[in-house]
C-alpha cells in the first residue's frame, strides 16, 4: 500500500478455519486492510480483543462456545464490527448492537468491497 494510505488493522473471529482462510484471501485484494490476528473461539477471541489494537473486526455470530454478541462488550472502543453469519435471522440484532454491516456467508468479493466502503 501507498505510505499515505491509512492501514486498517483487522481481526477475523470465526470458528470455521476454512472460512477464516477464505476471508483472509478476499481481504488480500484490499491493500489498505491488514489482518493482524484470528481467533476460532469465544475464549481465544476475548484474549485477542483484549491484547490487540484493531480498527475492524469480522465477527462470526455462531462460535462453538458462545456467540459474537457475547464479544461486543470487549471490542476495543473505536473499532468497527462487521458481523458474519450463514444465517440471515441475526441481522436485525447485529444492527441493534451497532455493527457496521452484516455479511451473509458465502461472502462474495463485491459484497465484501461494499461493506468495506462503509
Amino acid at each position: 500500500p501507498h505510505p499515505c494510505i491509512l492501514m486498517i488493522r483487522a481481526l477475523i473471529i470465526d470458528d470455521d478455519i476454512i472460512f477464516r482462510k477464505f476471508l483472509r484471501g478476499l481481504l488480500a485484494a484490499h491493500g489498505s486492510i491488514k489482518v493482524i490476528g484470528e481467533a476460532g473461539s469465544l475464549r481465544s477471541a476475548r484474549e485477542l480483543l483484549r491484547l490487540t489494537a484493531c480498527d475492524l473486526v469480522f465477527l462470526d455470530i455462531q462460535l462453538g462456545d458462545g456467540t459474537g454478541f457475547d464479544l461486543m462488550p470487549v471490542v476495543p472502543a473505536g473499532a468497527k464490527v462487521i458481523m458474519v453469519s450463514a444465517h440471515a435471522e441475526s441481522a436485525l440484532r447485529a444492527f441493534d448492537v451497532n455493527a457496521l454491516d452484516y455479511l451473509l456467508k458465502p461472502v462474495g468479493p463485491a459484497r465484501l468491497a461494499a461493506s468495506l466502503q462503509k
